[in-house]
C-alpha cells in the first residue's frame, strides 16, 4: 500500500469527526427539555439604539457623543459636542423603532425555517442628561416588546427592558473623557392567557474611555461591560412536579445570561469641520475677572486706609497696621500692596483680610456704587464672551466626512439556548463560545445646514449552534425642519425628523425620530 500525505491523512481523520459533531448538534436540536438545568442566553444580535448610531452600523463607540452613544461607550455622558460650550447643558433623547416590521424575520439569527415569526416587535428609547462642567450624568432606558408566534395559535408576548445611567469626568479640558455606570436588564414572557412564563432581572457595571485630542482628526474609544446573570424569579403559573419547575407547560431555566462585552474603535474625519474641540470653561474667565476686581477692591481699600493714616498724623499706627500678619498686605515702593501677595490670600469675604479697614461713609458710599457699575461690567463682559464663542461655533465650516469602524468581542453563555428554543422547548445551544463582529460607518453632511446622511455595515455573529453569522446594511438621515422658540419662553431650537433603516437576510428593521439639529 502507498503512503498517504499528511493533507490526506487530515482530511481523513477530520471527516468523521466533522460527520459526528454534525450528527452530535443535529440529535442536541431535536433533544427536548426535560430539566431545569440550563440557561437563557439574552445576547442580541441586530443593533437596537439611537439612530445616528443604528446609521453608522453601530461603529460608535469612538463618536461617543450624546446620551445616545452612552449603551456604546459610558464616556459619553461627559463627552461635550462642539456646540455645548455653556458649564451647564442638557439633553433630551428619544427614539421610536419597529424592527421585526415583516413576519418573516429571524430576529434571533437562528438560521432555520422552524421557529417562531416575530410581529408587532416595537422599540422605545427616552432618556435624559445633565452637564455640569466637567462632569455629565444621564439615564437612559429603552422598551423592547414583541410577540413571537409559531402558527398554532398560542404567541408568547416578550418584554424585554434594558437601560443604562451613570456619569463621566472631563480631563485636560475635554480630551480624555472617562465614564463609568449600570446596564440593567428585566424580561418578562407571557403566554395568550397573559400568563408569565418567566420573569428575570439584573445588573452589571460599565466602564468606557474616550480619547479626543484638540485638533486631531481621530478619535479612540475602549469601553467594557461586565456580564448580568439573574436568577429567574418566581412566575404567576409556577408548578413544581418530580423536582422540575415548569410555567404554562414550559420547563423553567435556571437563570438569564447576558455576556460581558468588550468594544475597541477608531473614527477619523476628514474636511475642514474639526472632530475634536478643546472646551474652554467660562467660569474660569468669569472667575478670573471678578479676581482681578477684587484685587482692585482691596487695593482701593488700602490705599484709603494710607490715607486715612497720614491725615490722622498716626505713623506708628500706621506702620503697626502694615505690619500686621493677618493683612498680609506690604506696599511696593510706589505705595501699592503687593497683588501676588493678595491673590494667594483671598478668601469668599474680601474684608475679612485685615481690620484696617477705611472708616470714611463717604469712601463707602463711593466705593459702593463703583462696585456695583464694575460687577455690571463683568457681567456684560462675560455675555460678550459667550457671545463670541456662540458666533466661532457656528462660523465652523460644515463640510465634513466622518469614517468609523469598531470590533467586538463577546464572551459566551454557560450551558444556555436562546430565547426562541426555550418557547420550543428544545435544546439548541447559545453563546458555546467566545463571538467576534466588525463594524463600520460613515457620514457626511452634502447639504450645509440641511441634510445629513449616513450608510454603515456591520457582523451579526451566529451565536445559535448549526447558525452562520450574516451582514447587515443600515442607513439614515437627518433633515433640518424649522426653527422654534419654544413659546418665547427659552431658547430657539433648530428641529429636525430622522429615519433610519437595517437590512439583512430574514431581518428588516426601520424607524423615526424627532430631535434638535446641530
Amino acid at each position: 500500500m502507498q503512503g498517504i500525505t499528511r493533507r490526506q491523512a487530515t482530511t481523513l481523520l477530520a471527516g468523521p469527526l466533522l460527520l459526528a459533531a454534525f450528527h452530535s448538534v443535529t440529535v442536541q436540536a431535536q433533544t427536548p427539555i426535560t430539566e431545569n438545568d440550563f440557561n437563557i442566553d439574552l445576547y442580541t444580535g441586530p443593533i437596537l439604539g439611537g439612530g445616528r448610531a443604528m446609521g453608522m452600523g453601530g461603529a460608535y463607540t469612538a463618536i461617543a457623543e450624546g446620551l445616545d452613544g452612552a449603551p456604546w461607550n459610558p464616556a459619553a455622558y461627559g463627552s461635550r459636542t462642539l456646540w455645548q460650550l455653556k458649564w451647564f447643558e442638557w439633553e433630551i433623547t428619544g427614539s421610536l423603532m419597529f424592527p421585526g416590521g415583516f413576519a418573516s424575520n429571524d430576529f434571533y439569527n437562528s438560521g432555520t425555517t422552524e421557529g417562531f415569526a416575530v410581529d408587532r416587535f416595537l422599540f422605545v428609547t427616552l432618556g435624559a442628561r445633565l452637564q455640569f462642567g466637567d462632569v455629565g450624568v444621564g439615564f437612559l432606558p429603552q422598551w423592547r416588546t414583541f410577540t413571537l408566534d409559531d402558527g398554532t395559535g398560542s404567541p408568547v408576548d416578550v418584554t424585554f427592558n434594558q437601560g443604562h445611567a451613570g456619569f463621566a469626568y472631563q480631563l485636560h479640558n475635554g480630551q480624555i473623557v472617562i465614564g463609568g455606570g449600570w446596564r440593567f436588564a428585566k424580561v418578562s414572557l407571557r403566554d395568550a392567557n397573559n400568563l408569565e412564563l418567566v420573569s428575570t432581572s439584573g445588573n452589571s457595571a460599565e466602564l468606557g474611555v474616550l480619547v479626543r485630542y484638540e485638533d486631531q482628526p481621530w478619535r479612540l474609544g475602549v469601553a467594557t461591560k461586565t456580564p448580568v446573570a439573574t436568577d429567574a424569579d418566581n412566575v404567576s403559573g409556577l408548578m413544581v412536579q418530580d423536582g422540575v419547575s415548569s410555567a404554562g407547560g414550559l420547563v423553567l431555566p435556571r437563570r438569564a445570561y447576558m455576556p460581558w462585552e468588550l468594544q475597541v474603535g477608531f473614527a477619523y474625519q476628514f474636511g475642514d469641520r474639526p472632530l475634536n474641540q478643546r472646551w474652554v470653561d467660562p467660569q474660569n474667565r468669569n472667575k478670573s475677572l471678578r479676581q482681578s476686581q477684587t484685587i482692585q477692591w482691596l487695593s482701593r481699600e488700602h490705599q484709603q486706609w494710607m490715607r486715612e493714616q497720614s491725615a490722622a498724623e498716626s505713623p506708628l499706627g500706621s506702620a503697626k497696621a502694615l505690619d500686621d500678619p493677618r493683612s498680609d498686605l506690604r506696599s511696593d515702593p510706589r505705595g501699592n500692596p503687593q497683588t501676588d501677595q493678595v491673590q494667594h490670600r483671598l478668601p469668599s469675604d474680601p474684608y475679612a483680610w485685615s481690620e484696617a479697614r477705611p472708616q470714611s461713609p463717604s469712601f463707602w458710599k463711593e466705593e459702593k456704587r463703583r462696585r456695583e457699575e464694575e460687577l455690571k461690567h463683568i457681567d456684560e463682559q462675560y455675555e460678550r464672551d459667550a457671545q463670541q464663542r456662540r458666533e466661532e461655533m457656528e462660523s465652523i465650516p460644515r463640510f465634513y466626512v466622518l469614517l468609523s469602524t469598531e470590533i467586538l468581542l463577546t464572551g459566551k453563555s454557560s450551558n444556555a439556548i436562546d430565547p426562541e428554543a426555550f418557547l420550543l422547548q428544545r435544546h439548541r445551544r447559545s453563546g458555546t463560545r467566545n463571538s467576534f463582529a466588525y463594524r463600520f460607518g460613515a457620514e457626511t453632511e452634502p447639504l450645509a445646514h440641511r441634510l445629513k446622511i449616513r450608510a454603515g455595515t456591520y457582523l451579526e455573529p451566529a451565536r445559535i449552534e448549526g447558525a452562520t453569522s450574516r451582514g447587515h446594511f443600515t442607513a439614515g438621515t437627518d433633515l433640518r425642519l424649522f426653527t422654534w422658540d419654544v413659546f418665547g419662553l427659552f431658547q430657539k431650537f433648530d428641529i429636525r425628523v430622522s429615519g433610519l433603516l437595517d437590512a439583512a437576510p430574514r431581518y428588516f428593521n426601520w424607524g423615526v425620530s424627532v430631535g434638535v439639529w446641530h
